[in-house]
């Protein structure tokens, strides 16, 4: 990113454990980045960076029902899922194992997200068949992007959308 012209006081990187916040911090700082923000997702409670590098921290399933079941981490907490969703204003990254990330609905629902538009970078997902299956027939679909139509059966319903979705729509628009 810095080395593509991104400022590094516009980088933020989030994780949802203090202690590889620290060693992100350091191998930033051997680096020479100390303006880029690091820090927790409780330390970017209403703050907000125009890009975000999570780091998901697990990168094997072993501790993620630990996790879960002591509110720890970013696994089966929503709420800290939208607090890290949220806070990117243009570029949102997450660095994570992607079939660890499976194992969570919400997580889950991203993935297909990200498959679905083109934004997957890295390694596959054991699950992609699974993704691929998915039927999109009874799918209603919706534009993010003109919430003055109403649905099909005419009613105006509310969307949940990320900001990766609109701005990832707004970027196809512009190239058509």
């Amino acid at each position: 990113l810095i080395k593509n012209g991104v400022e590094p006081s516009r980088i933020g990187a989030m994780s949802p454990f203090r202690g590889q916040v620290i060693l992100i911090r350091k191998l930033l700082r051997e680096k020479y980045y100390h303006d880029v923000n690091v820090g927790t997702i409780e330390n970017y409670q209403a703050v907000e960076q125009d890009v975000i590098v999570l780091s998901l921290t697990r990168a094997s399933g072993d501790f993620v029902d630990h996790d879960v079941e002591k509110g720890m981490g970013i696994f089966g907490q929503p709420k800290q899922l939208n607090v890290a969703m949220t806070r990117a204003e243009n570029l949102f990254i997450v660095v994570g194992n992607p079939n660890v990330m499976w194992q969570d609905p919400c997580w889950r629902q991203w993935l297909r997200f990200c498959c679905r538009n083109g934004l997957w970078y890295g390694q596959g997902l054991l699950q992609w068949k699974k993704v691929q299956s998915i039927s999109l027939k009874d799918m209603r679909f919706v534009s993010t992007l003109d919430l003055t139509k109403k649905a099909e059966d005419g009613k105006q319903s509310p969307v949940v959308v990320s900001t990766l979705e609109k701005i990832h729509k707004t970027h196809r628009l512009d190239q058509e």
